[in-house]
């Protein structure tokens, strides 16, 4: 939720900035400093409520609002609901080398007709 304040202190912060730039050319036009300066005033009390009011309309208009993307300008995310599909693998058995090379070794032992001695032997290789 984006309080108000947060939007009028927007408002103020933009205002000064575009009224500071409207006084500066009121200035350079006109030469008087005091008409420059009349002017940034009556451009920030009335633009500011203008910034305000435009502001809070378009924050209840629900048009170019993307829901469950992070809101950059109003620092808050649009959260629905989504359902998370869950994935299941079967287990993979992956052999070891070193179980598969005494199997094969066993396997030469018996053909070969090796006694126990030599099985251990094998195995321990």
């Amino acid at each position: 939720m984006v309080e108000r304040k947060r939007h009028l202190a927007k408002a103020i912060t933009y205002r000064l900035l575009g009224s500071t730039v409207t006084a500066g050319i009121g200035y350079l036009v006109s030469g008087s400093f005091e008409l420059g300066a009349a002017l940034g005033v009556a451009d920030t009390v009335l633009k500011t409520g203008l910034y305000y009011a435009h502001e809070r309309i378009w924050y209840r208009i629900k048009w170019g609002v993307v829901e469950g993307v992070p809101d950059r300008f109003e620092g808050r995310v649009h959260v629905r609901p989504v359902e998370v599909a869950r994935v299941q693998m079967a287990p993979v058995e992956v052999p070891r080398v070193e179980v598969a090379r005494v199997e094969v070794a066993r396997r030469v032992a018996d053909e070969a007709g090796v006694g126990a001695e030599e099985k251990a032997e094998a195995e321990a290789v």
